[in-house]
């Protein structure tokens, strides 16, 4: 897997991704498990396997606690705005996420990572 120019490929379009999956990605290794004690300004981590090659993943942010509204963190290509001193690295069939809000001061309550993927043909999985 690659994290060229384009959402998990060099092509864009992922024009060279398979059709066919055999399954929904899965969130693992959540850190801190207990998302209740996270500090403010402490990063998150846990890994996405992905069981095929698909053409982009979003990683969203939701503050169940509060009924803050769920933050876009990553769209496929790029953390957005507050999340730009996160990282991902691809590891074989798995991504690892290390997410950071950084600004704002930090996480407002409790973050629930929440991860939606796309196959080549727009669809969720």
């Amino acid at each position: 897997m690659s994290l060229g120019t384009g959402p998990f490929g060099t092509d864009p379009f992922g024009t060279e991704l398979p059709t066919a999956l055999t399954g929904a990605p899965t969130l693992q290794d959540l850190s801190p498990n207990n998302l209740s004690v996270i500090a403010p300004l402490d990063a998150i981590t846990f890994d996405v396997h992905v069981p095929g090659l698909i053409r982009r993943i979003l990683v969203c942010v939701a503050y169940p606690a509060t009924g803050q509204p769920t933050e876009l963190a990553f769209d496929g290509v790029q953390f957005r705005a507050g999340y730009g001193a996160s990282t991902i690295t691809a590891l074989g069939s798995t991504v690892r996420h290390f997410v950071l809000r950084h600004t704002l001061g930090g996480w407002p309550s409790r973050p629930s990572p929440k991860v939606f993927a796309f196959d080549r043909a727009g669809l969720e999985l």
